[in-house]
């Protein structure tokens, strides 16, 4: 994740399969949210449909792709794309703070998951006192 050139936060906008190709990958027509690193804006992200590795691409959702090269289509996968949490969307001053910190080497990996943990964590309710 540190290696790659471009890490933009995104959110899915819709998604399908290409008229006219065969449904072993979709498209996800994308915005960019955030940039932490490079000066990448993807419009569209290409993913496996395949029975091996397939992907599931949710329309409303944010994610964090990294990349090598820009490209207005990069194909992703399971080693360069991390879902965000639905609840709360993506808080470009807490957690791209602490994602920049990751990727600059000053916070380990867990940091950038542990912000997503906490977030989710804080949006749930405690239980009821016990009767």
């Amino acid at each position: 994740m540190r290696a790659a050139k471009h890490v933009v936060v995104v959110r899915v906008t819709g998604t399908g399969v290409p008229r006219g190709s065969s449904p072993t990958f979709g498209i996800a027509n994308v915005q960019v949210v955030d940039r932490l690193q490079g000066t990448a804006a993807p419009r569209r992200l290409r993913y496996s449909l395949g029975f091996c590795c397939p992907l599931r691409i949710e329309a409303g959702r944010e994610y964090i792709v990294f990349m090598d090269a820009a490209a207005d289509t990069p194909p992703i996968n399971m080693g360069n794309l991390v879902a965000l949490p639905w609840l709360h969307g993506y808080d470009v001053e807490r957690s791209g703070r602490r994602w920049r910190e990751v990727l600059a080497g000053k916070r380990p990996l867990e940091a950038g998951h542990e912000a997503l943990q906490f977030e989710l964590l804080d949006a749930i309710s405690p239980p009821p006192p016990p009767s």
